[in-house]
């Protein structure tokens, strides 16, 4: 006898209670799955739990979400950490440049080559003339003589107006070979003359003015 008139679909056998048919069920006899069914004067459904996280804050009527006050505003770079003491090297670059570049100019000041151009313009020039006119100083050195970018001129020169004196020892070098000439001038009516000029190369001597070998 079924009282309630539901049964399975699948094999018509009745439903084993009045809430099996409401929820639904699975006949032991065909082992078919009888999904819920209606009928008249079953129970109202059970009601469902309500959901693990609340109702719905943004269902019908409820108010917006505030708006984000800082959305349209740029985004700040973090500063850049200072670095530590003693981790920087441009400190200590800048202390050695600052001891080697005076030292570079004394030293360019003192080469031959700039007392060529400055200080001893007509000392130098008189001095290179008269190791070109003299066959053994020239044999010696070569063509091309001139004073070197690297060596030091040492000597002292006395001029009050058109007279002077001076004497100074500079190296020098040819195609063949370099040296050493120390000179004496002495300066007349504005003009430098050679006294004389005594090239050392190696262990050999020449005096260029009376171009003798010593």
């Amino acid at each position: 006898m079924n009282p309630i008139g539901v049964t399975c679909p699948f094999c018509g056998a009745p439903a084993p209670s009045s809430q099996s048919a409401t929820t639904g069920w699975l006949c032991m006899h065909c082992q078919g799955a009888v999904p819920p069914q209606q009928y008249a004067g079953a129970p109202p459904p059970m009601p469902q739990p309500p959901m693990p996280h609340g109702p719905n804050p943004y269902a019908a009527g409820a108010p917006p979400p505030a708006a984000n006050p800082y959305a349209n505003v740029p985004a700040v770079r973090p500063p850049t950490p200072m670095a530590m003491p003693g981790t920087s090297k441009k400190p200590f670059v800048g202390a050695l440049f600052g001891i080697l570049l005076p030292l570079i100019i004394v030293m360019f000041a003192m080469s031959p080559k700039a007392c060529k151009y400055t200080l001893l313009n007509e000392e130098t020039a008189a001095v290179i003339k008269a190791l070109e006119d003299c066959p053994k100083t020239k044999k010696a050195l070569g063509s091309d003589i001139d004073v070197p970018f690297v060596g030091c001129t040492t000597g002292k020169s006395k001029s009050g107006g058109d007279s002077g004196s001076g004497f100074w020892s500079m190296p020098i070098q040819g195609s063949n070979a370099s040296g050493n000439v120390q000179m004496s001038l002495s300066k007349r009516d504005g003009t430098w003359k050679l006294n004389s000029a005594v090239l050392t190369v190696g262990s050999d001597k020449y005096e260029a003015v009376t171009c003798k070998k010593q």
